[in-house]
């Protein structure tokens, strides 16, 4: 029990007996009653002064009202404190409610205490009282500033939180520029909100900051009421979340780039060996060596897909496709697909029939490429997993509000997918057993890919199926109503798997252009490619007696003998070392703008086969692309082209002159 001997001798008392206001001294400490007056007593319901200093005010105090009591010490030593709160006492465990004042006053040996004063009013509304309470006990920070930014009042949390100094609210905050920002909102709406760092007492913290423009109750001045929460822990779990997202997109990226390099870098040596297998067909074979050349071509292009199929996925996982929709036929876009595979059904006596809806209008806006490509995937499919029977495909739909709600199904009778197999047919590396990787081959990221793009295009596909008896694929897609009619363009991959005739294509091709070339002329090209069998390719397929042929190891040297020679054409690769193409590119036309010199076609010749990379290579000044392995028919007939437009150039200019001329003699 506390001695209360030394506080009732002091004179300073004998006044405070005498007045029927309730005062008392709470010593912080030792949470007693040090002092209390007649009229104390009798609020705190006891019979005397010794009876009250005897009780433990502890047991009826909160853990946040004691820390709160506690935080007045500091204020009180710090600077001369007076306080005016609503408080609620529990004198023998009933509540009383009553308005105080209270400051410090220092005990005998210099701690600090404090003293306490009943003013006004007893009675508050129930309302009143229980959001005093909650004002008090939340864990929410609050605190009430005048216009200078000086702390009025701040609640128990806040208490904990700020710093027990003269800081303003300006000097709270770690980031000045924040506090601008949110002051002028204020000023001009009245009210703001911010997320920002804010000096506390326990360092550097993050809060979910609002302030409002209110009246100080006490002088009726304009003053400015802060709600801070602290949001610390959800700003690290939200930075360590962001983090991780970057270290996945880096990942992702990262994985992109190595398979779009690894890409690249396996088309190159495929288009050695595709360019000479080309080559060999087009020289005297017996029947087997025929057919050892076929079945190294099919492989190739075989190996080829899948390279398309492996690039493919990790562009749409990188988010990197980007659909081009274009008015197209969709009637004759699928036909046409479907007229592709009719040579394979036939080979596997297979029939493959094709339905469109007669009531169904043909012209969609629709990306044909990238709708090609799943209706190929699952014709293909289709086909390599029926062994006899049919497959059919279907077309059909309606149309409201100009939108096509398409509904394109692939059905077959060959050898089903089992009930449990149906629901991650479409997961990356999924095919319908194990087995069927070995019987039949593949990477597992057809359908995959197929589903994803179906997902960009809006739509998705879906399956049917029992086992031993077929299955039915549905690409569902909703695409815009064309009114114009369009051309028809067909996709790389597309063309890719057109049937491989090279020895018939490749003369129609060489006799359609030669006889639309002038055949007096020699043909100047510049080869620059720094790989030396693909050289040996680009050669093979340009021999003829009517083509000379120069070659450039590296960008350099293509800018070099650019400058002391003439060509016709520039077949221009990309990647190669000491410069590589769109650089030398870069600089092959500004010596033609300094020199002004006639534009000469470039055709870029890449691996990369991204649209996001040709666009750069045009951008370059290139003027046509052709992928790596490079075929003998597209080759063909890109330089036609070219030959064509310069000749007719040529033409041009030649009656340009020869009018000129005549005027001059007239």
């Amino acid at each position: 029990m506390i001695q209360s001997r030394s506080y009732s001798d002091v004179d300073l008392f004998a006044l405070a007996r005498r007045i029927n206001t309730p005062i008392w001294v709470y010593d912080t400490d030792f949470q007693r009653i040090a002092f209390a007056n007649q009229a104390a007593c009798e609020l705190w319901g006891a019979d005397n002064e010794a009876c009250l200093q005897e009780r433990d005010l502890s047991k009826d105090m909160s853990v946040t009202v004691a820390e709160r009591l506690q935080q007045y010490q500091v204020d009180f030593f710090v600077r001369d404190a007076v306080f005016n709160e609503t408080w609620t006492l529990y004198p023998n465990g009933v509540p009383t409610t009553v308005n105080v004042r209270f400051s410090g006053f220092e005990m005998p040996g210099g701690r600090m205490s404090m003293m306490c004063e009943v003013v006004g009013q007893n009675v508050q509304t129930t309302e009143t009282l229980r959001s005093t309470q909650a004002l008090l006990h939340t864990d929410v920070n609050i605190a009430l500033f005048n216009c200078k930014g000086d702390i009025l009042y701040k609640n128990p949390a806040a208490w904990n939180v700020l710093p027990n100094d003269n800081s303003t609210l300006e000097q709270l905050f770690l980031d000045p520029q924040d506090y601008y920002k949110c002051k002028n909102v204020w000023e001009r709406e009245g009210e703001s909100r911010c997320v920002t760092k804010i000096k506390t007492s326990l360092g550097e913290k993050w809060f979910d900051l609002s302030a409002k423009q209110c009246l100080d109750p006490n002088e009726g001045e304009n003053a400015l009421l802060i709600t801070a929460f602290d949001v610390s822990e959800l700003k690290k779990a939200e930075e360590i979340m962001q983090a991780s997202k970057e270290e996945a997109e880096s990942a992702n990226i990262a994985k992109s780039e190595f398979l779009a390099n690894m890409s690249h870098e396996i088309r190159t040596p495929m288009n050695g060996v595709l360019g000479m297998v080309d080559a060999l067909s087009e020289t005297k074979l017996d029947s087997q060596q025929k057919r050892c050349v076929e079945i190294i071509m099919q492989s190739g292009e075989n190996l080829l897909n899948i390279i398309n199929d492996v690039l493919d996925f990790s562009k749409i996982e990188a988010g990197k496709i980007i659909l081009d929709p274009v008015r197209c036929n969709i009637k004759k876009t699928i036909g046409n697909i479907v007229h592709l595979f009719g040579p394979v059904a036939t080979d596997k006596k297979l029939t493959l029939k094709f339905e469109y809806e007669d009531k169904l209008p043909e012209y969609f806006l629709a990306d044909s490429t990238r709708l090609q490509q799943i209706v190929s995937n699952l014709i293909g499919n289709a086909i390599k997993f029926t062994k006899t029977g049919a497959v059919i495909v279907r077309v059909s739909g309606k149309v409201s509000d100009n939108i096509g709600h398409l509904n394109i199904e692939v059905e077959d009778t060959g050898i089903g997918i089992s009930k449990h197999k149906t629901s991650s047919i479409f997961d990356k590396f999924s095919q319908a057993e194990t087995s069927t990787t070995r019987k039949y081959g593949g990477t597992g990221l057809g359908l995959a890919i197929s589903s994803k793009l179906a997902s960009i295009m809006e739509g998705r596909l879906e399956v049917v199926s029992k086992l031993g008896q077929g299955s039915t694929f549905s690409f569902k897609v909703p695409l815009a109503l064309a009114r114009d009619k369009a051309p028809i363009v067909k996709s790389e991959r597309s063309r890719r798997r057109e049937p491989s005739k090279a020895t018939e294509t490749n003369e129609i091709l060489k006799t359609s252009h030669a006889k639309k070339i002038d055949s007096r002329r020699i043909f100047h090209f510049l080869i620059v490619e720094d790989d030396e069998t693909n050289r040996l390719v680009i050669s093979s397929f340009l021999k003829n007696p009517r083509i000379r042929l120069s070659f450039a190891k590296n960008g350099r040297e293509a800018v070099r003998s650019f400058k002391v020679q003439k060509f016709d054409l520039v077949f221009m690769d990309v990647a190669m070392p000491v410069m590589d193409g769109v650089e030398a590119t870069e600089k092959i036309r500004e010596y033609e703008q300094n020199a002004g010199a006639v534009h000469t076609p470039i055709i870029c010749l890449s691996a990369h086969v991204a649209k996001d990379d040709r666009r750069k290579f045009l951008e370059a000044g290139m003027d046509d692309y052709l992928s790596k392995p490079l075929q003998r028919h597209e080759l063909y007939k890109v330089m036609g082209n070219w030959l064509r437009l310069q000749k007719s150039k040529e033409t041009t200019k030649s009656k340009e002159d020869i009018a000129f001329q005549k005027s001059k003699n007239v």
